[in-house]
């Protein structure tokens, strides 16, 4: 009976814990919406976190351990107007996201 009772206990810490490591990737690429170069040093915020990552030398960002779902997500970079994106990412999965802003008047 304490065999059954430990075995159950372990099996729903597995459980549970597997249910919170649902997260999968964000990946993409940040260009100029005119001139279709890559803004390096863009940013990429997961809006209801304090999350992001920044683009590379080519515009790319991979943002890791994103929560499954929906995410709302921010792309700004200074000089152009910041543009707002859902998209859904999918457990241990890459979802792909390429944004092009543009420049502010």
């Amino acid at each position: 009976m304490l065999r059954a009772f430990f075995s159950a206990l372990v099996l729903s810490v597995v459980l549970s814990v597997s249910a919170f490591a649902q997260t999968g990737t964000l990946s993409g690429r940040i260009t100029d919406a005119d001139t279709n170069q890559p803004l390096p040093g863009a940013t990429v915020q997961l809006v209801a976190s304090e999350r992001g990552a920044a683009a590379d030398a080519y515009g790319r960002f991979t943002l890791r351990d994103v929560p499954s779902g929906s995410a709302s997500v921010r792309v700004s970079f200074v000089g152009f107007l910041a543009q707002e994106a859902t998209v859904n990412v999918a457990s241990g999965e890459t979802a792909t996201l390429n944004v092009s802003l543009v420049a502010d008047p």
